[in-house]
């Protein structure tokens, strides 16, 4: 709930997000970012 109110993205489509259900936009990302202040590129790492 605290990342969906600091990106301005609901609750529901963070976890479509997270569950991969849904694509996020750019500016999503980068928002999503900002708020975890991690690079974009972080956001896409893949873990082993």
């Amino acid at each position: 709930m605290q990342l969906s109110k600091m990106t301005g993205i609901s609750a529901s489509h963070l976890g479509y997000i997270e569950r991969n259900e849904k694509e996020p936009t750019i500016s999503m990302v980068v928002r999503i970012a900002m708020a975890l202040n991690v690079k974009v590129e972080e956001l896409y790492k893949v873990i082993p």
